[in-house]
């Protein structure tokens, strides 16, 4: 990575104010380059959300431990699997083979089910009972995220953007049967995983990806990361407009998660 320099930005959502610092590479970069810092601020949009539900006396349910959304298909954004196709390629023996038989078994899983072509088409899904139909389709295989060991997520501090945003305030027990309508999750004042979903290049030409994680390793071996091009400020500028809504694409189908 280039020489850094340190950003400070304001973001409006939800009329949530969010006043922050990032650092910043020098020089063009990729999105894959800048995911450190969009994540970051997903956490911290995150982090408010939880502070609003513990205001009105709530309290966060999900504890490690407990992996029934790791069982869902999380859907990632195209630059977070190349992410973790990088990830896992790096990862030391006899770790990194332990991760790709668990990639492995799961892409078996679902081709034996029948349902690969249907959550190869994930992001083409537009109605949303289509969408449920398939999400409870899809956890009924009972397939673990690859990265799930001892029910907690190995890969906790790099997890995608769909996996810091999914919390929930009802008892685990309802999170068990995907379509139950007891789960009761936290509403945020914004949603990085969709703008990060539909942030293309990060150059100002949008398209909209959404990759099962269980895929992730073939996404990225088709779909190689395009050169770095852009100046980090811009690309968080960027990022920004899309977060607070002056810069959002035509409505495209979202990820499914628990109930606001």
């Amino acid at each position: 990575m280039a020489e850094s320099g340190i950003a400070r930005f304001e973001l409006k959502a939800g009329g949530v104010t969010l006043q922050g610092e990032a650092e910043l590479p020098a020089g063009p970069v990729s999105v894959e380059d800048m995911l450190p810092v969009f994540h970051g601020l997903g956490s911290a949009l995150v982090n408010i959300a939880v502070q609003a539900v513990e205001a009105d006396g709530h309290s966060i349910s999900c504890r490690a431990g407990c992996g029934a959304c790791c069982r869902q298909i999380v859907p990632i954004t195209e630059h977070e699997a190349r992410a973790l196709s990088e990830l896992v390629f790096s990862l030391p023996e006899p770790r990194r083979t332990r991760v790709l038989l668990r990639f492995r078994d799961a892409v078996l899983q679902i081709e034996a089910a029948g349902i690969r072509p249907r959550i190869e088409q994930l992001h083409l899904i537009g109605e949303r009972s289509d969408r449920v139909r398939l999400g409870i389709d899809y956890f009924s295989l009972g397939i673990p995220c690859p990265f799930l060991e001892d029910e907690s997520c190995s890969i906790h501090e790099v997890r995608p953007m769909a996996c810091r945003e999914y919390l929930v305030t009802s008892d685990p027990v309802h999170c068990q049967d995907p379509a139950s309508l007891e789960v009761v999750g936290v509403h945020l004042p914004a949603k990085p995983s969709h703008s990060l979903s539909c942030f293309g290049e990060g150059d100002g030409h949008h398209r909209f990806v959404l990759v099962p994680l269980v895929l992730s390793l073939q996404f990225a071996a088709a779909n190689p990361a395009p050169e770095a091009h852009v100046p980090a400020p811009e690309m968080l500028k960027r990022f920004l407009e899309f977060l607070d809504g002056r810069d959002i694409p035509e409505s495209e189908p979202a990820a499914e998660g628990p109930s606001d």
